[in-house]
């Protein structure tokens, strides 16, 4: 606990810039377990016979699955469009929750100490 005392409390003299570090401190941390968890899905679940580009350009951002897919045909295409979006609602749906679940905690904990 000390620890995270001097870690998110020195430096900002004030409430705002406080809440500030930590808030940007948590939304990378779920960022990061949404792209993991993105990337994992896709990795297991590209088709076979997807060009190594277009699988590279999936596996990076649902953004680059979907340009990719502009250039395969319609049954590979659809096929990789769907495992990326997929992949990427497991990966919204695990940020969600692990949200939810320190949103718990921190309702714990505020009870707790006031």
């Amino acid at each position: 606990m000390l620890n995270f005392h001097i870690y998110f409390w020195e430096g900002g003299k004030d409430k705002r810039s406080r809440i500030t570090k930590i808030a940007r401190h948590l939304s990378a941390t779920l960022g990061s377990v949404g792209t993991a968890v993105y990337r994992n899905q896709i990795a297991d679940n590209i088709p076979v016979d997807t060009p190594p580009k277009a699988a590279e350009a999936a596996s990076d951002t649902l953004v680059g699955a979907a340009e990719a897919t502009q250039k395969l045909s319609d049954p590979l295409g659809m096929e990789l469009l769907a495992i990326a979006r997929e992949a990427f609602t497991s990966g919204m749906n695990t940020v969600a929750t692990v949200s939810a679940i320190m949103l718990i905690g921190v309702a714990i904990f505020a009870v707790y100490i006031g």
